[in-house]
């Protein structure tokens, strides 16, 4: 059923609310016709739209008419914007509020297999990696028919991978879509009682952040689903949401832009069964190759548009750049394999230490980096947000003793900072240099 077809045949209103402006279903529907006039004599559209409405009625209108769409991240910035535009031959790109801006260059030809979505990663440096997917791919985990009228709240930017599986959720699910242009994190933790949430996604970054911003005496008992991606998950995390949300279920999905959305878990533990690796999962083969996971998942994406290299390996298995480890019946994430501080020598997975420190009572969040030292080249750096109620200086020397005595040296932070928040990524995901 198509993405028209799905908002046809809702009941739900408020079908959008954006920024506590509610948009009910007649009017997006509007929207997405209007869209269509001016996107017909076209083959290749970008959306730059920081606006959930926007994304929903340019995924609707370009499959509905067969196009191939570019999902642009508005935060990377005009000039960003225009070069893969000029690169990827795009005739016209819709931005905030359905604004439409027609762009001076022809398609030398349309993409052969009718509709493809094009989503970039969201690294903030360098030019992002742009994953060619199929509606029907990305559509892979949604569930299709399943009317239960929720609500949902929007975390991720509605540009990135994790945001067009909420919006695509939304949509099938006939629920009402939360959603803000520039959320804060407080805006956010408010909407799940403001707006009686049901089902919410994001960061671990962001539970944790919500956690602390979110008063006990709030209400918040119409929220049935919790999820949570896009960083590594920790036990003190999924027993602090389990503590809070008792009536919640609780699930850690894995989805990346290239491999699409695989499994999740939901028996409330970190990791995932060491037995997933010798059976299918949800269509999914797993494996573990010299440390690194690798997948093969008829929800991958079909290439990178963007000409960069292809992450698959010869025998068709996608290389998610992953570290993972098998301790007992479980595997665990154990951080990015492209993402590793040089101390004296020795090759330290921040993650490792982050998940040490956030062991400790007292810590709600915390991100490692490294730090220039005249001697080993680096020392690692531990930016923690602590819990108002705890002393400081306490925190602090419980943090160094705890690390001390299940790290080798060279993985013990030298530098321990508390800091009110940690500063976060355009798509939720911590990047270090906190706001003291």
């Amino acid at each position: 059923m198509t993405l028209l077809k799905l908002l046809e045949r809702s009941r739900r209103d408020p079908a959008l609310i954006q920024d506590d402006s509610a948009f009910n279903r007649e009017r997006l529907l509007d929207e997405i016709a209007r869209l269509r006039l001016k996107l017909g004599s076209h083959q290749r559209v970008m959306v730059a739209s920081s606006e959930a409405i926007t994304v929903i009625a340019a995924m609707a209108a370009c499959e509905s008419l067969d196009l191939s769409l570019w999902i642009g991240h508005k935060f990377s910035g005009p000039s960003a914007l225009d070069e893969i535009a000029r690169s990827q031959q795009i005739e016209i790109r819709v931005g905030d509020a359905r604004e439409i801006t027609t762009l001076d260059r022809t398609a030398s030809a349309s993409v052969a297999d009718g509709l493809s979505v094009h989503i970039m990663t969201s690294g903030t440096t360098g030019t992002p990696k742009i994953a060619r997917h199929s509606l029907e791919a990305l559509m892979g985990r949604v569930h299709v028919g399943a009317m239960f009228t929720g609500t949902w709240l929007l975390t991720y930017p509605p540009s990135t991978f994790a945001g067009v599986q909420v919006l695509l959720a939304a949509v099938a699910s006939n629920s009402t879509l939360v959603a803000y242009n520039s959320p804060s994190v407080p805006a956010l933790a408010g909407a799940l009682s403001q707006y009686g949430i049901t089902h919410a996604s994001g960061t671990p970054t962001f539970w944790r952040a919500a956690l602390m911003a979110l008063p006990l005496s709030s209400r918040v008992s119409r929220l049935q689903q919790i999820t949570i991606g896009g960083e590594l998950v920790d036990q003190p995390l999924l027993d602090r949401l389990s503590e809070r949300f008792p009536n919640a279920r609780i699930t850690h999905i894995y989805a990346s832009t290239e491999a699409g959305a695989l499994f999740s878990v939901k028996d409330k533990r970190a990791g995932f069964p060491a037995d997933w690796l010798s059976r299918n999962i949800d269509g999914v083969a797993l494996r573990i190759r010299n440390g690194l996971f690798e997948v093969r998942s008829p929800r991958n994406m079909r290439l990178y548009a963007s000409g960069h290299a292809s992450p698959f390996t010869e025998d068709g298995w996608l290389m998610t750049g992953d570290r993972v480890q098998v301790k007992g019946d479980r595997v665990y994430f154990a951080g990015r394999a492209d993402n590793v501080i040089n101390i004296g020598g020795a090759k330290v997975v921040p993650e490792e230490v982050e998940k040490v420190v956030l062991g400790v009572k007292g810590v709600v969040d915390v991100c490692v980096t490294g730090a220039k030292n005249a001697l080993t080249g680096f020392v690692l750096k531990a930016e923690v947000v602590p819990d108002p109620e705890i002393d400081k200086h306490l925190l602090r020397r419980n943090i160094a003793q705890h690390c001390h005595s299940l790290l080798p040296a060279h993985m013990v932070p030298r530098i321990i900072v508390m800091v009110e928040q940690l500063r976060v990524s355009a798509a939720g995901k911590k990047s270090g240099g906190g706001v003291a």
